[in-house]
């Protein structure tokens, strides 16, 4: 929430665990500014894209192809 409402021009969200992505999943509705995403594993990476009622952007994951299909937008 801090995050969304300082001048910076969007928010950066890290789950590092699953107590995070629940905590993301929970609160996600107060994002009002472009998110990226990253997170200690792919799996927690893909999941939180999955939860994520928005779109996202990651940076240079191998991954990407998979979180494309989540509406995920590659940033570099």
């Amino acid at each position: 929430m801090d995050a969304d409402e300082d001048g910076a021009g969007g928010v950066w969200v890290h789950v590092a665990d699953a107590q995070g992505l629940e905590a993301f999943a929970e609160s996600q509705y107060l994002i009002k500014k472009p998110l990226r995403l990253s997170a200690e594993s792919r799996e927690l990476l893909c999941a939180a894209f999955r939860v994520y009622q928005g779109r996202a952007v990651c940076a240079n994951e191998d991954w990407f192809a998979e979180l494309s299909a989540f509406g995920a937008v590659n940033i570099e």
